[in-house]
């Protein structure tokens, strides 16, 4: 088993769930305050007692020094950038959404808003300049080819992330998902259902069942929680 996290998504799916359910069960969950994840129930869910070979981590500093440090003490890998500020190009499929008259969800890839941005309106080819990760994702994807490459015979790989769009500078963690998949490898998408982009269902999933499967964090929100 090859364990891959792409962290920033999976903790601000967490805290968009929080949120959610703070709302819909304030008798629960009304009260609770810290919106701290729990990375050794995280890493438990993704391992599940298997034969772990290969551990990953990639995000950007600060949001969650504590879960850092327990992902180093449990043995991950961990690659953490400190974000930039720089005016990034919008992707091709941000650009589609842009020509649809709505701004692609940048975090997930699913959907699209329906307000539009400045730059969307005018029809300009950059989003506005802004405090950003980046190179993180491709690190991640790296990693995974190196595994896919490397290893002696395909495997299982776990990847923790809903992020299914265009990165900057790659494909993107879908058609790493499918290229792990097209050399023999079982693949689990570990993720919240709501920051899940749309393109890992439908089609894909019908295409790749036997092999590809989604789990979803959401039940195991109180497992997650930090206090």
């Amino acid at each position: 088993v090859h364990v891959f996290i792409d962290f920033s998504n999976i903790a601000v799916g967490f805290r968009h769930q929080l949120d959610h359910v703070r709302i819909n069960n304030p008798a629960k969950y009304g009260s609770v305050l810290s919106e701290h994840l729990d990375f050794s129930s995280l890493a438990f869910i993704l391992e599940h007692f298997r034969n772990v070979s290969k551990r990953v981590l990639v995000g950007s500093c600060p949001p969650m020094l504590e879960a850092f440090e327990v992902a180093k003490a449990l043995s991950y890998e961990l690659n953490i950038l400190e974000k930039v500020h720089k005016v990034r190009e919008l992707t091709d499929r941000q650009k589609y959404f842009q020509s649809r008259g709505g701004r692609r969800n940048r975090l997930t890839g699913s959907g699209y808003d329906t307000g539009r941005s400045s730059d969307e309106a005018t029809g300009l080819k950059h989003g506005q300049a802004k405090w950003v990760e980046q190179g993180v994702d491709e690190i991640l994807h790296l990693k995974m080819s190196l595994s896919i490459l490397d290893a002696a015979y395909p495997g299982t790989m776990v990847l923790a992330t809903g992020d299914g769009a265009q990165s900057e500078y790659s494909g993107g963690f879908l058609q790493m998902v499918e290229r792990a998949l097209e050399f023999g490898w079982n693949v689990e998408l570990v993720t919240w259902q709501r920051n899940t982009s749309e393109q890992y269902r439908g089609p894909f999933l019908k295409k790749w069942s036997h092999r590809f499967k989604i789990i979803y964090l959401d039940p195991y929100l109180d497992f997650l929680l930090d206090i």
